[in-house]
């Protein structure tokens, strides 16, 4: 597709009809592709109408674009106003439940105290018991060197009270298995 300098020259002055009758817009021959560019032209008001067509088709399809896309961001609007109220419902739970737990660690402590508490106010009773006893057999000790003088040694106040302790022989003055005395209180 060569231009010659003659088709340049038509092509400058204006004259485009010189202009394509002597470029060829296709492959074919000449009087074949003039034939077809006239057929296939369509009168002004038929483009026009079909250009409205298009334009009035587009206009409806862009509308209802921006109507699926008003939908669509309500839509979203919606489900973060739902998922705002979820997540401030869960909040309002999880600091509820933090409560709940932080009583119950508080009562679990105070309970705990007591109960240490108590263990050691026994433990001091129990003490103060054995105090007691050890007070009361010290005593009768004393009182049985005095009355009797005898010389007693430690091994022998463990072996000395109401009953055997190796044996359950309660109220009698000697036990029935091994004929340990009892001293009588």
């Amino acid at each position: 597709m060569a231009v010659t300098g003659v088709d340049t020259e038509t092509a400058a002055t204006g004259d485009m009809s010189a202009y394509q009758m002597h470029t060829p817009a296709s492959s074919l021959p000449q009087g074949v592709a003039m034939a077809n560019s006239r057929g296939t032209q369509k009168p002004p008001e038929e483009v026009t109408r079909k250009r409205e067509l298009r334009l009035m088709k587009n206009r409806e399809a862009a509308r209802e674009c921006r109507r699926k896309k008003k939908e669509y961001v309500k839509c979203l609007e919606n489900r973060v106003a739902v998922l705002e109220n979820q997540n401030n419902t869960l909040i309002e739970e999880l600091r509820a439940l933090k409560d709940i737990y932080r009583h119950k660690a508080e009562v679990a402590a105070k309970e705990h105290r007591r109960r240490k508490r108590d263990y050691l106010i026994n433990l001091e009773a129990s003490l103060a018991q054995l105090e007691a006893e050890n007070k009361r057999l010290t005593a009768k000790l004393q009182y049985f060197q005095n009355t009797y003088g005898l010389q007693c040694q430690e091994r022998d106040i463990r072996k000395m009270s109401r009953m055997c302790h190796s044996h359950s022989s309660l109220d009698r003055a000697t036990c029935t298995v091994c004929s340990h005395a009892f001293i009588p209180l």
